[in-house]
C-alpha cells in the first residue's frame, strides 16, 4: 500500500494543480450595482430661493451635480422623500421635510409630501438581461462542500473524516463581499487530504462502500478482480452524483484508466488500491468543488442559456444547500426542467426535505449574524439568579442563538407562516430553565414551543439580537442590528476621531448616575457622529424595555463594579423619526417598531435581499431586480415565506448565464 499512497500523492498534486488552474483561469470580480440616478436636462429655471440652493449644495450636490443642472430636477417632493427613505446610499442624508419641499418647489415640482412611502425596492428595468449577473462559476461554500460530501459518502463515513475540520470556513461576519469564489492553497491542501481520507475510509468499510457501488463491484473485489464493465458502471453511476451531471466518455475512460495502466508503480497494486485511487480522483475533481456552468446554443443579447443539469444544481443548492438528488438529476435527463413550471414543481418537492430546513437555518444565521452572538455578562447572569460560570455562559449563548433558529424554522416551515407571522408571533422556544427565565416563560415538559405573555414577539425581540456582554444594554448595538439586518441600510464606518470624541463626551459625567439612553446620547453628541447616530440611536432606545440579557423589564437598574445597585430609572422607550415604514415613524415601545416593520417596504425587501445574497454569495445587480421584484411582491401580498424563498431563487433567471 505504500506505493499506492505514493502514487496517490502524485494524483493529488495533479488534481490540486487542476483545481488551482480552474480557479485562476476563472477569476473575476463582482459587478457593482448600477446607478439608480436618471439623467435629465436642465429646466432652465433661474429664480432660485437661496434656502433651497444652499441646502442642496450642502447635502445633495456631491452625488447629483450642481443645483442648476442636477440629475434630479424633475423630482417631486414625494419622490425625493421616497429616495431618502428607500435608497441605501441616501440613508444618512439628514434632510428635513421642509427642506425637501423647498428644493422640489424651487425646481417647479410638486411640493406635496407623501404620508406612506411604499415604493417597491426592486423594479424590473430590462427583462432581456435576466440572469446575466451569473457570469462566472464559483467554488462551493464551506457549507455546500460539507453538505455535498455527506450526501456522497453517508453520515457514517462523513463523521470519520478528521481532515475536514481544516477546510476553511465561510461563516461570513459582515456581508457576502468577504467571500472569495476561488480556492486558496489552504482549500486545495484540505481537499487533497479529505479526498485521500474519504477514499481510504470507504474502502475500509465494505458495508458503506456497498451503498455507493453497483452490486457487481463488492462481489468482484472479494474475488480480487474488477472487470472493466463493472468499473465503467460504477464510474458512470456514482460519477453522475459526484459531477452532478452525466460523465462524458473521455471522463469515464480517464478515471477507469487507473485500473489498466501499465505504469510500473501502479500496475502491480491490488485492485482494491486501484479502486481507492479512482475514488480519490473523483473526490478531487473540479466538477465536485465548483458550481460548473454548462451552456446551450441558445443566446439572447448578453446572456446564454444553461443546460438542464446546471439548472438542477442551481435549484438544489439554492433550496437545500446540497447537491441534486437522483429524482432531480432524472428530471434534468428527461427534459422536465425546461420550463419554469417544471422547475418550480421540483422546488416545491425540495422544500419539503430536511435539507430545505437546514438551508433556511443557515440563511437566517447569515441574515441575523447569529455566529456573532456574544456570551452574556457574568454579573447580569448573577443578578438574574442564573449560573455564571464560563461553561454555562457559553451554553446559554449557544441556546440563545439556536432559539432564534428554532423560532424562525417553526414559523416558516411548520406553520407555513408569512413575514408578518415571523415578526409578530408570540411563541418562544426555550430548551433549558435558564433560557426560559430569560424569555419570561416556564419551561414546558416535554420541550415544546410556549407562548410569551410579556409582550415579546417576533424575530426583533429574540434575546440573540438584544444580548449584551456588558453590564448594561447597548442601545447603539441594538440600533445597528435593526438598521442593517432588518432594513438593509448601509452604515458608514465611524470617523477616525469617534473613540476619542466619545471618551471626551462621557468624561464629564458619571455613567452610573444616568440611564443608558442618556449615556448613549452624550457619548455620540459630537457633530461628526450625529448624522449616523440620529438613525441608529432611536431604534436602540425603543428596545430599552429589554435588559442586557434580552429579558423583559419594567425598570432600568444600574449597579457598581461591586454589584451593588446604585441607581434605578423609569423606562423611556419613546422615539421619533425612525425611518422604518416612513421617515417620521414614531414608536412608544418595541411593539410599535414591530408594527412599522410589518408595514415597511424596505424591511420586506431586506428579507428577499438576504435570501438572494446567501444563495448566490454575491451582491444583487440591476439585472437581478426582475426576479427580486417578483419575490418582493410576494412578501408585500402576504404570501408565506416559503413561497417568497421559492420566488427569490426559482424564477426565469435560473435558466441563464451572462456573457
Amino acid at each position: 500500500m505504500a506505493k499506492s499512497r505514493a502514487r496517490f500523492f502524485q494524483f493529488s498534486l495533479l488534481a490540486s494543480s487542476l483545481l488551482l488552474m480552474v480557479s485562476f483561469n476563472n477569476c473575476g470580480g463582482f459587478k457593482p450595482e448600477a446607478s439608480l440616478g436618471l439623467s435629465v436636462p436642465d429646466s432652465g429655471q433661474s429664480n432660485i430661493p437661496i434656502n433651497a440652493k444652499s441646502t442642496y449644495d450642502r447635502k445633495c450636490q456631491a452625488c447629483h451635480g450642481d443645483f442648476e443642472s442636477s440629475t434630479k430636477r424633475t423630482r417631486a417632493a414625494s419622490q425625493i422623500q421616497n429616495a431618502v427613505y428607500a435608497v441605501p446610499a441616501m440613508k444618512f442624508v439628514s434632510v428635513s421635510d421642509a427642506e425637501i419641499k423647498a428644493i422640489a418647489s424651487s425646481w417647479g415640482g410638486d411640493a406635496t409630501l407623501g404620508n406612506n412611502p411604499d415604493q417597491q425596492r426592486f423594479v424590473c428595468s430590462d427583462p432581456t438581461a435576466r440572469g446575466s449577473s451569473q457570469r462566472d462559476m464559483r467554488r462551493l461554500t464551506s457549507h455546500e462542500f460539507t453538505n455535498t460530501l455527506k450526501d456522497l459518502v453517508g453520515a457514517t463515513i462523513f463523521a470519520k473524516i478528521e481532515s475536514l475540520a481544516r477546510y476553511p470556513s465561510d461563516d461570513l461576519e459582515k456581508d457576502v463581499g468577504e467571500f472569495s469564489k476561488l480556492h486558496t492553497f489552504q482549500h486545495v491542501d484540505s481537499i487533497v487530504n479529505v479526498s485521500m481520507e474519504v477514499a481510504q475510509e470507504l474502502m475500509a468499510a465494505p458495508t458503506e462502500f456497498a451503498k455507493i457501488a453497483p452490486a457487481c463491484l463488492p462481489q468482484e473485489l472479494s474475488q480480487g478482480i474488477v472487470t472493466q464493465a463493472c468499473m465503467t458502471t460504477f464510474v458512470t453511476t456514482y460519477g453522475r452524483r459526484v459531477f452532478r451531471r452525466p460523465l462524458t466518455a473521455s471522463e469515464v475512460a480517464s478515471l477507469i484508466g487507473v485500473m489498466t495502466t501499465t505504469q510500473a508503480d501502479i500496475n502491480p497494486l491490488p485492485v482494491k488500491d486501484k479502486v481507492e485511487l479512482v475514488l480519490a480522483r473523483l473526490f478531487q475533481s473540479p466538477s465536485l468543488h465548483f458550481h460548473m456552468i454548462k451552456t446551450t446554443p441558445a443566446t439572447s443579447a448578453n446572456r446564454v442559456k444553461v443546460d438542464a443539469y446546471t439548472v438542477a444544481s442551481r435549484i438544489s443548492y439554492g433550496l437545500t444547500g446540497g447537491p441534486p438528488d437522483d429524482t432531480l438529476l432524472n428530471a434534468a435527463r428527461d427534459g422536465k426542467l425546461e420550463t419554469l413550471e417544471g422547475v418550480k414543481a421540483q422546488g416545491l418537492r425540495l422544500q419539503n426535505t430536511a435539507g430545505a430546513r437546514r438551508q433556511f437555518r443557515d440563511m437566517v444565521t447569515f441574515w441575523l449574524r447569529l455566529n456573532n452572538v456574544v456570551s452574556p455578562a457574568t454579573n447580569a447572569l448573577v443578578r438574574a439568579g442564573l449560573p455564571s460560570d464560563g461553561a454555562t455562559r457559553n451554553r446559554i449563548r449557544t441556546e440563545i442563538a439556536n432559539e432564534t433558529l428554532d423560532f424562525a424554522e417553526h414559523i416558516v416551515f411548520t406553520l407555513n407562516g408569512t413575514y408578518e407571522d415571523l415578526m409578530t408571533s408570540k411563541l418562544s422556544f426555550p430548551k433549558s430553565n435558564e433560557l426560559a427565565k430569560i424569555l419570561g416563560v416556564t419551561l414546558p415538559s416535554p420541550i415544546a414551543p410556549v407562548a410569551s405573555t410579556d409582550g415579546r414577539q417576533g424575530l426583533l425581540m429574540r434575546p440573540s439580537l438584544l444580548l449584551s456582554n456588558y453590564e448594561r444594554e447597548r442601545p447603539i448595538y441594538r440600533g445597528v442590528v435593526v438598521r442593517t439586518r432588518f432594513l438593509c441600510d448601509i452604515i458608514p464606518p465611524p470617523p477616525a476621531d469617534a473613540d476619542q470624541a466619545a471618551t471626551d463626551n462621557i468624561s464629564a459625567v458619571d455613567p452610573l448616575s444616568l440611564p443608558a439612553r442618556e449615556v448613549t446620547s452624550i457619548t455620540t453628541k459630537n457633530t461628526s457622529c450625529t448624522v449616523c447616530h440620529n438613525l441608529i440611536n432611536p431604534l436602540g432606545y425603543v428596545l430599552g424595555g429589554f435588559g442586557p440579557l434580552g429579558e423583559k423589564r419594567s425598570l432600568e437598574r444600574v449597579y457598581n463594579p461591586a454589584g451593588a445597585e446604585v441607581s434605578s430609572f423609569p423606562l423611556n422607550t419613546q422615539a421619533s423619526d425612525l425611518n422604518i415604514a416612513r421617515p417620521n415613524d414614531h414608536a412608544s415601545d418595541a411593539a410599535d417598531v414591530v408594527k412599522h416593520m410589518v408595514e415597511s417596504t424596505k424591511a420586506r425587501a431586506c428579507l428577499v435581499q438576504n435570501i438572494f445574497r446567501y444563495n448566490r454569495v454575491q451582491q444583487e445587480s440591476e439585472s437581478d431586480h426582475c426576479g427580486l421584484g417578483i419575490a418582493e411582491a410576494a412578501v408585500r401580498s402576504g404570501r408565506p415565506v416559503k413561497e417568497v424563498i421559492l420566488e427569490t431563487l426559482v424564477n426565469e433567471d435560473i435558466f441563464w448565464k451572462g456573457i
